[in-house]
């Protein structure tokens, strides 16, 4: 197959539709979502009928990507807009007429939301100091309020974000993020801005997961954390620091918690547990002496809860506000993202979307299947493996590694229209999260962190020869590479560490060399990215010897790169100089998009990026 005449085809993959978001009407009689339609995220809204599917409404007409949307109490919604990717969110409310107001005015700042009450919007934003965030609220109706300042950062740093009201309304919980293994959770006063570390007083001096999921009373709080464990567990934290064990918990998988929605109209928290990249959902009810009552649900679809974050949504689990009906968005390997509802009392799912196919026959997409690897110094290495349909060539399928990003992000067996276009050409695809992914408890997600970092290089050429040996579906002499932001770092690593096991490469926005990139990506992530990386006035030799940019004589196979413009998490500094430095060795080609950030967010530019990615390994493969 040539995608030059196919390119129809390719279209219709990249074309299936996908929506996110599931925030309930205060009347539970509709829920607002982003939908792809268009050709990138706008807000649309869908009336709920119980087992009955909708048209989606659009409600957002602008160029570029709107995200997050959320019902308010009045019948509002606010949601967020960038600029071709820059990822400085604007807040935008729509009001009862569907008419757009712009709430926040400073282009050049980023806004957050980060709980909303039935009386507050709260929300983080860097409008007066780009390497922190303070924390703001704006009371409802938001057209007639002004935005109150409750919290700004000490030390001119930091990742704060509101997370909880108090039942008093006289206090929030708000949470400090060090890092993805490193958080501080704080009682902050409304009434005399006192604070008080929780976590501090639970554990002196300790590094750990702290994550508040709702008030049990007044004065306790059912939270996450992975104080004294691997694995985050749920607990019971009171506001003077006393930590409390949940009796029957081992009724849980040992497993993260990676999502939870609740109301107080419901005596359940509804929460996700990720099984090794599959969602696996529960309800429980939980007293502040530690007493609780669990059960599982079993979903329409063996996948994913997708999660998400500003970028696209955060909210893609949702209890209605009368408790009846829960949203979710769910999608499989072989079976495209759509949001689902739950009848709460009679615990059954009706699919509330029809997301277009192109065309392509949903039965013939292929479906993903999870292995295990030992590596060479006994930590046991999941992927997923995808096959193509049809005859299998003799020495095994083409094959591409898709390496993902964060570092500490995880591949989960959710849908790709891309990945299932390669399968239709007849790559077979794997899919590993190497040490350091998140997912598979805290050890785990540390095993990569400064000077280990090459130790999760290792990981993929390791898989790479286990697969060659022992896997007869893999064409071992025709392996290909795959990734973007941390992933594309992973690629460039790859391929000059253990350049004899590729022969072709495509790299999307990834770090070349970690003391410019530190230098170079948006201040507020300066210090998030060190904790993980390493720190510029301490660590520089390191980061240079863990810089793929100085190493590319290693480099023997085609590389194809990608950048975009606006991109603040990973300068497109980083892909030009990769590309500058290797143009004349090995043959290469650099895509280069201006209104284009950290990805590909619009349906016209992935029609231009993405059948070069599938033509590239076509032609080296």
């Amino acid at each position: 197959m040539n995608y030059k005449t196919n390119k129809e085809k390719i279209k219709d993959y990249l074309s299936i539709e996908s929506c996110a978001g599931a925030s309930w009407s205060p009347k539970d009689d509709f829920v607002s979502m982003i939908y792809n339609q268009p050709g990138q995220f706008q807000v649309f809204d869908l009336k709920i009928h119980e087992n009955a599917q909708n048209w989606p409404k659009q409600r957002t007409f602008e160029d570029d990507r709107c995200t997050d949307p959320h019902y308010l109490k009045d019948g509002t919604i606010v949601f967020l807009r960038d600029f071709k990717g820059d990822e400085n969110f604007q807040i935008g409310l729509i009001d009862n007429t569907k008419q757009i107001h712009w709430i926040s005015s400073d282009e050049k700042a980023k806004h957050f939301f980060t709980y909303i009450s039935k009386e507050y919007l709260y929300f983080s934003a860097n409008i007066e100091n780009k390497k922190c965030f303070s924390l703001y609220r704006q009371k409802l109706p938001i057209l007639k309020n002004p935005m109150e300042k409750i919290f700004t950062p000490p030390g001119n740093s930091g990742f704060y974000s509101t997370r909880l009201e108090s039942p008093n309304k006289k206090s929030v919980i708000i949470t400090n993020n060090i890092s993805i293994v490193h958080h501080n959770l704080i009682w902050l006063n409304l009434e005399d801005h006192s604070q008080v570390n929780l976590s501090e007083l639970a554990a002196p001096n300790q590094i750990a997961v702290w994550k508040p999921i709702r008030f049990i009373d007044d004065h306790h709080l059912l939270i996450l954390t992975d104080y004294k464990a691997d694995y985050s567990q749920l607990m019971i934290l009171s506001i003077t620091g006393e930590l409390f064990e949940i009796k029957d918990i081992n009724k849980l998988p040992p497993y993260e918690i990676h999502d939870w929605t609740w109301n107080s109209s419901s005596p359940y928290t509804y929460f996700v547990v990720n099984e090794e990249g599959y969602s696996k959902l529960y309800r429980g009810k939980f007293s502040s002496s530690g007493t609780s009552s669990i059960e599982s649900i079993l979903l329409p679809v063996e996948g994913v809860i997708i999660g998400g974050d500003q970028r696209t949504s955060t909210k893609n689990l949702e209890l209605s506000h009368n408790g009846k009906y829960l949203s979710a968005v769910i999608s499989s390997s072989d079976f495209p993202t759509n949001l689902w509802i739950l009848n709460t009392t009679k615990l059954n799912w009706w699919c509330a979307t029809d997301m277009n196919l192109q065309g392509l026959n949903q039965k013939e997409f292929r479906k993903a299947s999870l292995f295990h690897f030992e590596s060479s110094d006994n930590i046991s290495i999941p992927y997923f493996r995808y096959l193509p349909s049809g005859k299998r060539p003799e020495k095994g399928y083409p094959t591409i590694f898709i390496i993902h990003g964060g570092p500490e992000g995880q591949s989960k067996p959710n849908f790709s229209g891309l990945h299932q276009y390669f399968l239709a050409a007849h790559f077979a695809l794997i899919i590993p999260n190497i040490r350091g992914s998140s997912g598979y408890g805290t050890k785990y997600v540390n095993l990569d962190n400064i000077e280990k970092r090459l130790d999760s290089t290792r990981d993929i050429a390791e898989l790479a020869n286990h697969l060659s040996i022992n896997d007869n579906e893999i064409d071992g002499n025709r392996l290909g590479i795959f990734g973007g932001s941390y992933g594309g770092f992973a690629v460039l690593s790859a391929i000059t560490e253990y350049p004899e096991l590729w022969k072709a490469a495509v790299e999307l926005f990834g770090i070349s060399n970690f003391v410019t990139f530190l230098e170079n990506t948006a201040p507020w992530r300066r210090k998030l990215r060190e904790v993980e990386y390493g720190y510029l006035d301490r660590d520089l030799e390191i980061l240079n010897q863990i810089s793929p940019i100085h190493k590319i004589d290693k480099i023997q196979c085609p590389l194809l790169l990608e950048g975009g413009d606006t991109d603040e998490r990973v300068p497109i500094s980083e892909t030009i100089q990769m590309y500058e430095a290797i143009k004349t060795k090995v043959p290469s080609k650099l895509i280069r998009f201006e209104d284009e950030g950290h990805g590909i967010t619009k349906l016209k530019n992935k029609l231009i990026l993405h059948p070069q990615i599938v033509n590239w390994f076509k032609k080296y493969l």
